[in-house]
Formats: structure tokens, sequence, C-alpha cells
């Protein structure tokens, strides 16, 4: 049935293209007598450059809609007519030999092929993924300059309709915390929550969870610090959290809750303290084979 489909969708995406080259001409080139005749493949040309069925492929994905598709080539050749008609009457006006289009052209070429050398260069000295070693020293180093702007908890979150039967027994189990309790209110959660979470190995902001449970209380430390149990209803719902463990704002925050930072800033220091000792080294080794000099007024 997947072939069957897909040699339907080939079929209809040549007859679209096949449509796209008869609209632009009458739309683009009208009907004069003089008009030349193109190749089948070509579906528009300005000043001796041919615009192919290939590249209206590339930019009008198989699948999309008749309307979206016909709509999105023309709007494509438009643009690829209308830009080489602008290109060439601006190379008439403006000299190829003009020094200064010469030098940026120049200097764009050479700047993308430094940076493309230079990403793949640092992907190939820098690109393995921190060990938990460096993570757990680089966080003690620099913990100090993460400081929580919000309380964070782990504890046990569920949503369940005020239908629901035995909800305060579900109360029950979450406030005793005790393992085979919050088994039983796992349980429960699956044949009759709207949305249960188990976070108590992951820290999570106060203010993020008290929104879950559509709740009017202030998210503050003092709320964290008093309240391990706390219920609340809503909208038909009725809403449980049991907090286990809390860190108050101003504290510096725990190494799991910024260990994707650590990362990126691990990977980011490595990178720069490479590129920093390759530059140094590869210019050493320029002056010394002499393949740099300087002037004699410039003291490097």
């Amino acid at each position: 049935m997947k072939t069957e489909k897909s040699k339907t969708q080939n079929m209809l995406y040549r007859k679209f293209l096949a449509l796209i080259v008869v609209l632009f001409f009458v739309i683009f080139c009208g009907c004069s007598k003089n008009q030349v005749k193109l190749s089948d493949d070509v579906v528009a040309q300005a000043n001796g450059k041919s615009l192919t069925r290939a590249d209206i492929r590339a930019v009008v994905p198989v699948g999309t809609k008749d309307g979206d598709s016909i709509e999105m080539a023309n709007r494509f050749i438009e643009a690829w007519v209308t830009n080489e008609i602008i290109l060439q009457k601006a190379l008439r006006n403006i000299s190829e030999n003009d020094e200064t289009i010469t030098k940026m052209v120049e200097d764009y070429r050479n700047a993308l092929v430094v940076q493309k050398y230079l990403v793949n260069l640092i992907a190939q000295k820098t690109g393995k993924k921190p060990g938990e070693e460096d993570i757990a020293a680089w966080y003690q180093k620099n913990s100090s300059r993460f400081i929580l702007d919000k309380c964070l908890i782990q504890g046990v979150y569920i949503a369940v309709p005020q239908s629901a039967p035995n909800i305060m027994q579900a109360q029950q189990w979450a406030k005793t915390g005790r393992s085979a309790d919050l088994q039983k209110l796992q349980e429960y959660a699956i044949k009759y929550s709207i949305s249960y979470d188990d976070f108590r190995n992951v820290w999570v902001p106060l203010p993020e969870m008290l929104s879950k449970m559509s709740s009017a209380i202030v998210p503050s430390d003092e709320f964290a610090r008093k309240n391990n149990f706390y219920v609340t209803s809503a909208g038909g719902t009725t809403y449980i959290l049991r907090i286990f463990s809390s860190i108050p704002s101003g504290q510096p925050a725990p190494k799991s809750y910024i260990e994707p930072t650590i990362i990126e800033m691990i990977m980011k220091e490595r990178k720069e303290a490479f590129l920093a000792k390759f530059k140094k080294e590869i210019l050493d080794k320029a002056i010394k084979d002499k393949n740099v000099l300087y002037h004699e007024a410039y003291k490097k």
C-alpha cells in the first residue's frame, strides 16, 4: 500500500511540475511568436542562466498540497528571475574588476575556509563529552556562579478528578511518604490520575509545580520549609503534592540541576583553550620557519 501511495504521490508531483512550467510561460513569458523554446527540464531562463525542475524540487517538498505548491513555486520562480535581471544590470554598471568587491569576495571566502577548518579541527580535538569527574570538579570550583533565584523541590505530585474514588486514601499514601504507600499511590495514579509525577530524584522549581496545581499560594522558601504536604482543589480537580527535599533561593544550585549547563561551559572552555594554544603554536612555528616576517619597527 505504501509503495502504491508513493508512486501516486510522485506521479502527481511530476504533473505539478509540468503545470508550473506551463503557468510560468503563460504568466511571465506571454505568447510572443519570437519566444525561444526551452528544453523540458528548464522552467525559466534569464540572461542565459537556467532554472530547472530540480531547482524547484529543492524548494517545494514532495507532499505539499497542490495549491500551496503552486504558490510556493511561483514565488520562487519570480524571485529567481527578478534577482537574475537585477544582477545582470548591476554587473553592467559595476566593473567586474572593482577592487572593493573583489577584496570583499576574497575576504569572505577566506573567512569561510578558515572557519570551516577550525570548526572541524575543534570537533576532532575537543568533541569528547566531559566525564563525571570533570563535571564534579568544575561544579566544586564554580558552584558560587549559579545562585538560585527560586526555591527548588523534590517530591511526588498527582492530580485526579474530584469524581475519582478514594481520594482521601490517596492523600494519606502521599502524606506518609513511605515506599510501600508511594507504590500504592503510583498504582492509583495509573488508574485514575490526570497527571502524575514522581520527581524525588529531580529538582523542580517550586513556582513551576504550584502553577501546575492552579494554586494561588505564593511559591516562597517559607512555604517549602513549612509544608511537606499540600492539597488543593480547582476546576473539578484535586491536586496533591508531597515535598521530600527543598533548597531555598539564594543557595548554589545543585549539580544535577545545572549539569547540562556545566557540560556546555566545560566544552566552551576546552574549545577556547585549544584554539588559543593552537593559534600560538602555529604562529610560533611560522615565525621560526621564517614563513612570517615582521618589520623591524614592529617588535613581536
